[in-house]
Parts: structure tokens; C-alpha cells; sequence
């Protein structure tokens, strides 16, 4: 009976060891999205090309990717951020959208989840 308990105990540790460490893996290497930490500069805006520049605040964070959407006349960017390592060193980005629907744009936002920051409004001509 006790060996029985043992090996219960021993699994269950160990489930939890891999389930931990899998998720640690996945957000290093994944990241979060999350614009709090976040400069955007040199935003510029064209016919089909939106691209600005992205700096981190923090020394421990860099960026993994972004991702866009468009609806309307708003075009949505989605950051990830996670942790410094071999493979993400960097701290800042270059953003680089090229999508014929951006000749429809007039509001760019950084989005993380349902929470969206207006970051630029195409000037009124």
C-alpha cells in the first residue's frame, strides 16, 4: 500500500514538473501580448504600407512578433513581448505592414486582449 501511495505521489509530481515546465517554455518562446511596456515611434502611413518603430521600456523584455488586423477604417496590432533570451534578445522592432486594405485606414491601435490604444489618426486633409 505504501509503495502504491509512493508511486501516486512520484507521477503526480512529476505531471506537475512537465506541466510548469511547459508552460514556461511555451511563454518564453511565445510570449504575451502586451502593450503597457511599449514605445511606438516614426509612425508612418501610406497608400498600403503602415510601419513604425517599437521600443521596450524594460531591459528584461524583447519582442517575439506581432500580429494585424483590419476592420474598417481601424487597423489592429497585436505585440508580443516575453523575456530576454538567446533567441529574442532584442528590445526594440521595425513594424512593416504592407496590405492593400490600409488605403482604407485612418486609426491605428495596439490591442492586447479586448483592451485597445489609439497610437495614430491620419491627418485631415
Amino acid at each position: 500500500m505504501k509503495n502504491r501511495a509512493l508511486k501516486i505521489i512520484l507521477i503526480s509530481i512529476f505531471s506537475v514538473a512537465v506541466i510548469f515546465t511547459g508552460s514556461f517554455y511555451w511563454s518564453v518562446n511565445n510570449g504575451s501580448s502586451n502593450y503597457s511596456g511599449v514605445s511606438i515611434e516614426n509612425m508612418s502611413l501610406s497608400e498600403n504600407i503602415f510601419s513604425a518603430d517599437a521600443v521596450m521600456f524594460s531591459s528584461g523584455t524583447s519582442f517575439r512578433k506581432y500580429e494585424y488586423e483590419i476592420d474598417g477604417s481601424s487597423l489592429y496590432i497585436t505585440i508580443y513581448t516575453g523575456l530576454v533570451t538567446k533567441k529574442y534578445s532584442s528590445g526594440n522592432m521595425r513594424i512593416e505592414i504592407t496590405d492593400p486594405q490600409l488605403n482604407q485606414v485612418d486609426f491605428v491601435y495596439l490591442k492586447d486582449g479586448e483592451q485597445t490604444k489609439m497610437i495614430y489618426e491620419a491627418p485631415i486633409y
